[in-house]
């Protein structure tokens, strides 16, 4: 034989202090949820940006088109007793430092015209 309690039965009123850890317990799920749920935004927001802008401005083996008709050489300016310490790349330009006995030259040459966009000198003081 089954037996059903009445639900005015099963129900009954909870002691004060069970109610108030009750509530308390409550209260603190929903701040863990805001938190988890505040963090997962700020995970997908960092995606969401490294997919799409971080990308525009990253230089790639695609964005680099070389034009045929541009000429292949170029002379940059080196001083006398000059000798390169350092040069990469940076997208579709070059970046070559300098270092001569008068000053160390740091120059920014864009790699689809050749030609030399900044040259920085730092004078060297005896």
């Amino acid at each position: 034989m089954i037996h059903t309690q009445d639900e005015s039965e099963s129900e009954k009123p909870l002691d004060p202090a069970v109610a108030r850890v009750q509530q308390r317990l409550r209260g603190m799920m929903l701040w863990s949820r805001g938190i988890m749920l505040v963090g997962f935004a700020a995970l997908f927001a960092v995606i969401f940006y490294k997919f799409y802008w971080a990308r525009q401005g990253t230089g790639s083996a695609e964005a680099l088109t070389i034009d045929p008709m541009a000429p292949s050489t170029v002379a940059l300016p080196m001083p006398s007793g000059g000798r390169i310490t350092e040069a990469h790349t940076e997208g579709n330009r070059l970046v070559v430092t300098i270092d001569a006995p008068r000053a160390t030259s740091v120059l920014v040459v864009d790699l689809q015209t050749l030609t030399t966009l900044r040259r920085v000198d730092f004078n060297k003081s005896d």
